[in-house]
């Protein structure tokens, strides 16, 4: 009897005496079902246990050892049972979508957060030497407060792989495994050393609050509009919400922009509706959505402060990375497509390399030089569109052609530049958000224009037209609805101007992260929302034509703090990359 196991139904029934069949059935039942209990208990409070114990197979080995060719983890131990859901190992799911565990796990998170100085991270070793153009992997394990293993994913991880010797960085790609695990993947992509860093910027009890709590509610912006009746102003709070309204108030509808979006306004005593000529900021931008991410004026963020915009201790790695066989530089061994429309998402964007960035997406084409951006913007109609963010690249363009902008500095004058230069048959505007977070002056109701307005009534005399779409910065504190919504009529715009002018090129530019531990104090979870954004606009935009230009990675990824407004040359290298698909 060695080795049997003592309730397996088999066993037990062929040592009971003559019995009925159908007692010998009803017990076997009973038996079979005592063995799973025993058995799924064990595996269940065993979570460090290797996954095979318990029958199930390790989809990350699996994937480590046969997708991408390096070595098995070999005697880390995973936290968490692998379950066997293929999608939770798929790795184009993207940890950043904040997607998360599915169970009612909120009670475990709320008091276990995740604490970067307990979590570890380890480089799985390649089978072969580490060359220009390869993979590597590090797997992070996230632990708690009190050391122990993660069981569900949605941490903010981010990770920079860097020679500071050299001037070289490059920004890391995360896989969530939903689990506690992660997989952090980067290309490499200069001769020399490089050393890794990894950082946790928010923890899940962070990721999951601004998904299910924030991103849900119908938040409602305030701003001041100003009525005006001869000499006589007046002040009234103006809302922004999504569907139903009160009664008795004054609305302002732009059916192609907006639809479901209403922009209303208290009428002030004595004024009518029309008397309303526009509306600033309330508070400054930082304390509006600070207010909004309250709930029940408790601060959701309690506690998480110490834990976040931390790296993960221990000694750093180094990698020592030689030449491929080619001697190419990893933009040519990577064989990259030319910087077109609808382009795949890639696992690294690029990496700067003094001063200069270089781009893992696309072939550029051109290199930021006032000769050849003369010769690239010839006989173009550059229409911009978005915040003070492309606004920079407004006067990046204008400052490479030596062009003094009128007002340049002025700040009532900076919601919209235009520049024309008829030697080069050139015209270029830009315009700011309509809606947007001004406290310095009263943006003005007849000189609003949205981005519909700006791609419908493009000049029909040239077709010979480029849109820069980038509205995020100003949206923080949308109804998620009304934001989803702004995105999708600006696509149904571009269909439509596209039925006139096919060949219209249209470029939409990405939020970029701030990352900067005073600004979380204030906008705790902002890089989260700004993540989302990015996120919702590649998938609205995907398969539509557009050149996504994502400098979230360049951005990131660049040894300076990362502000609203990135220093000069990080501006030019992006719109290099901007200008290497309008010029291709």
């Amino acid at each position: 009897m060695t080795g049997h196991c003592l309730i397996c139904p088999h066993c037990f029934c062929k040592r009971l005496p003559k019995l009925s069949l159908k007692l010998k059935a009803f017990l076997s039942i009973i038996s079979l079902g005592i063995c799973v209990c025993i058995l799924s208990a064990f595996c269940l409070e065993n979570l460090s246990f290797s996954p095979n114990a318990c029958g199930y197979s390790s989809r990350l080995e699996q994937y480590l050892a046969e997708d991408t060719g390096i070595s098995p983890p070999g005697p880390w131990q995973f936290a968490g049972l692998w379950l066997g859901n293929d999608a939770l190992y798929n790795s184009t799911t993207d940890a950043h979508d904040v997607k998360g565990y599915t169970g009612n796990e909120d009670h475990y998170l709320d008091k276990k957060i995740t604490s970067p100085h307990n979590s570890r991270f380890k480089f799985i070793v390649p089978r072969k030497p580490l060359k220009v153009g390869d993979t590597v992997n590090f797997l992070i394990e996230a632990r708690n407060q009190k050391g122990y293993p993660q069981i569900v994913g949605g941490d903010f991880w981010t990770g920079v792989l860097k020679s500071v010797t050299q001037k070289a960085y490059t920004a890391g790609h995360v896989t969530d495994f939903n689990n506690g695990t992660y997989l952090m993947t980067f290309i490499l992509s200069w001769v020399g050393q490089a050393d890794v860093e990894i950082k946790l910027l928010y923890p899940y009890r962070v990721t999951n609050w601004l998904r299910t709590r924030y991103r849900a509610d119908n938040h409602y912006p305030t701003w001041h509009g100003t009525f005006q009746k001869g000499k006589q102003t007046k002040t009234a709070n103006c809302y922004l919400a999504y569907g139903r309204i009160p009664t008795n108030v004054c609305e302002y509808r732009h059916y192609r922009a907006l639809k479901n979006t209403r922009f209303f306004c208290r009428k002030p005593a004595g004024f009518s509706c029309a008397h309303l000529v526009g509306h600033r900021n309330v508070l400054p931008y930082g304390k509006v959505t600070a207010n909004i991410m309250k709930v029940d004026h408790v601060d959701i963020f309690e506690g998480v402060e110490p834990h976040t915009f931390k790296a993960v201790p221990g000694a750093p790695t180094t990698l020592d990375i030689q030449a491929n066989d080619n001697n190419e530089p990893a933009e040519s061994y990577l064989k990259l497509p030319p910087c077109g429309k609808d382009l795949p998402i890639s696992i690294s964007d690029g990496y700067w390399m003094n001063h200069t960035w270089t781009s893992l997406i696309c072939k550029p084409t051109l290199q930021y030089s006032p000769s050849l951006i003369r010769r690239c913007l010839r006989n173009h109609y550059i229409h911009l569109t978005g915040d003070s963010t492309t606004r920079q690249w407004f006067f990046s363009l204008t400052n490479a052609l030596n062009v003094n902008i009128p007002g340049g500095n002025d700040k009532t004058k900076m919601k919209y530049k235009y520049f024309s230069d008829s030697s080069l048959n050139l015209n270029m505007t830009f315009t700011f958000h309509p809606i947007t977070y001004q406290m310095s002056f009263i943006v003005n109701i007849s000189e609003m224009r949205f981005e519909v307005d700006v791609i419908l009534n493009l000049p029909r005399y040239t077709c010979n037209h480029v849109i820069v779409i980038s509205p995020w910065t100003h949206f923080l504190t949308w109804p998620w609805e009304s934001y989803i919504e702004w995105l999708t009529n600006i696509k149904s715009a571009i269909i439509e101007a596209r039925k006139t002018c096919p060949d219209i090129k249209v470029v939409i530019k990405s939020p970029h992260a701030l990352e900067d531990e005073m600004t979380s104090r204030t906008l705790m979870g902002v890089d989260i929302l700004f993540w989302n954004m990015k996120h919702e606009m590649r998938n609205i935009f995907q398969g539509s034509g557009v050149f996504f230009v994502d400098i979230w990675d360049m951005d990131h990824s660049y040894p300076a703090q990362n502000d609203m407004h990135m220093p000069d040359h990080v501006i030019n290298q992006e719109v290099a990359l901007f200008l290497s698909y309008i010029c291709n």
